[in-house]
């Protein structure tokens, strides 16, 4: 059998939330390692920063990465750099969101924990998950590169923002809303080159809604029971949950993990 590329996404793929804790299964680390051991190249395909996919890396002990929605790429441990936001595009959307007086903040820097926030938006929210630096916009965007952009704002008020793009929407949480790249399958197309591989050996997994367009465009792809329905509607293959041991069931029955599975394409 051919070894495989396999690209995981992070949050509800190799990770579980129970309400309080986020963790890997023991599952998920093992079917990790036998991976490697049986010759197969192990990725991660993330919306998170590279910040934030680090330490996830250097835990599982993973070493390379596409990182940033697509726009960033980790080969070997050595994080070779991530593409911006169109800094036109930034502009002009977060000068609509003055306008309309929509709090918001900027990520400049995937490498960091810190999120440059407009006054207003460190005031309607009252925790931050990224240290909070509140900036003049006129001053910073002639500046800076733009990676991400949250702003408050509910579900159906997007409608609000003329400006929105929504190939570019994530919703992390229901009152707040990221505009990041959401192309994952670009960033696994340049990593893949670099690793010298083939887009043929190449599988995903994910359970989300920016992992859309990355299942639109690998056929190899493996949802988790978990998964939203938009995504399991056009996976090849649907595994139980990341709780119940999805990831290795999916291994195990591809025959990634030994011996041949009953599944193979």
């Amino acid at each position: 059998m051919r070894h495989k590329i396999i690209f995981f996404d992070i949050d509800g793929t190799l990770t579980t939330h129970d309400g309080i804790n986020t963790s890997v299964p023991e599952s998920a680390r093992l079917a990790l390692q036998m991976l490697k051991e049986n010759g197969h190249m192990t990725a991660l395909a993330s919306g998170r920063q590279y910040y934030t996919v680090r330490p996830v890396m250097e835990d599982l002990g993973i070493p390379h990465a596409v990182t940033d929605g697509g726009n960033g790429l980790v080969k070997d441990h050595v994080f070779l750099g991530c593409e911006p936001m169109d800094p036109g595009f930034v502009r002009i959307l977060c000068a609509e969101l003055d306008e309309k007086r929509i709090p918001y903040a900027v990520m400049c820097d995937p490498t960091d924990n810190v999120l440059h926030a407009t006054p207003q938006m460190i005031l309607a929210r009252k925790k931050l998950v990224f240290d909070q630096i509140p900036v003049s916009v006129s001053d910073d965007f002639e500046k800076k590169d733009i990676y991400k952009v949250f702003m408050e704002i509910f579900p159906g008020e997007e409608g609000k923002i003329e400006t929105l793009d929504l190939n570019f929407v994530n919703r992390w949480e229901e009152d707040n809303l990221c505009i990041e790249p959401t192309d994952k399958c670009r960033g696994i197309r340049k990593l893949t080159e670099l690793l010298g591989g083939s887009m043929e050996d190449v599988v995903i997994f994910g359970d989300g809604y920016n992992d859309i367009r990355m299942f639109e465009q690998i056929p190899f792809s493996i949802a988790m029971g978990n998964a939203v329905q938009e995504l399991k509607d056009i996976a090849y293959y649907v595994t139980e949950t990341a709780a119940d041991d999805g990831i290795y069931k999916a291994c195990e029955h591809f025959g990634w993990l030994e011996g041949e599975g009953n599944g193979t394409v």
